[in-house]
Order: structure tokens, then sequence, then C-alpha cells
């Protein structure tokens, strides 16, 4: 009762601006890049800002990838795939389109999503590691705390479970 209230009352509230008409307004720092060493600088921010420490839990990096299929074994591109730090609210894109797992940019983030100091969490998180994984040969990391869209289906089974619906 008491986590449901909220979340009612939040999803009404979006009902009722859904229907008057008013759209959504989304404030993103945001940039892309192709560069490593853009992924390195940002991750090593994401490590001070949200990392783990002893006594400090961390806050998740959220990842969501796009690709050039919707089914995981029909994948044959990562197009990109977006970070987004929740502490300072910079999102970075990495442009990983026909980038094969020997890629600077692919080897740069396997080796930060094997870090036991970052929390990650995903959109469809079942499909992107498996994506991520059979592509790439980058396992899914321990750390991965968080799934927005399993958490949806779960809460609200009845309702759409695309990202437009869920924001």
């Amino acid at each position: 009762g008491q986590f449901l209230l909220p979340s009612f009352d939040a999803h009404i509230g979006k009902v009722s601006r859904l229907l008057s008409g008013k759209k959504p307004h989304w404030d993103l720092n945001w940039s892309s890049t192709k560069d490593p060493y853009e992924l390195r600088q940002f991750m090593n921010q994401a490590l001070v800002t949200c990392g783990r420490e002893e006594g400090k839990p961390g806050l998740p990096l959220d990842i969501d990838i796009e690709t050039d299929s919707k089914e995981p074994i029909s994948v044959t591109d990562i197009r990109c795939v977006g970070i987004h730090n929740r502490v300072t609210g910079q999102v970075l894109v990495l442009d990983t389109s026909g980038m094969g797992e020997t890629a600077g940019l692919v080897q740069e983030f396997a080796w930060w999503a094997r870090r036991k100091e970052l929390l990650w969490a995903a959109q469809n998180g079942p499909y992107d590691w498996r994506v991520i994984y059979r592509l790439w040969n980058i396992e899914v990391p321990e750390t991965w705390v968080e799934d927005s869209m399993v958490a949806h289906t779960l809460l609200l089974s009845d309702s759409p479970h695309h990202l437009l619906h869920i924001a």
C-alpha cells in the first residue's frame, strides 16, 4: 500500500498531462562519441560520482542500446550504447555502428562493464545484455542491479512496456 499509492498518483498525473496535450520536456546534457578516450573520461567521472566505496552503496549508471533488430538472435549491429550518470545528469552515446568486439571503443566499454565498483541499470536488460554478449562477448555485469522494463512488467503487467509509456 505505502509504495503503490505514490506510483498510482504519478501514473494518474501522467495520464492527465498526456490527455491535456502537454508534451514532456527532457533536459538532457548529452554528447556522442566514437573515441575510447572520451568514454574513459566519462566513466572516470562516473566512478567518482556513482561508484561504490566502503560504506557507500553507489548509484547505478543507466544503459540502453539501439540495434538493427527487435529479435536478439537477428541483431547484426549494435548501433549505439547510451550511458546516463544519475548524479551529473550527463548522457554519453557511444556511436558503435559497424563495430565488432575488437574495436577500441567496444574494448573500453568492456573494461568498464567489468568494474565491480560500478552498478548498472537497464531498460530491457535481458535483451541488451544478451545482444552485447552475443556480438561483443561481454558478459552480464555482476553489478547489474535494476531494470526499468522488468520492474514495470511486474508492477503494471497489463500496461504497455515500451520506454515512451514508462517515461
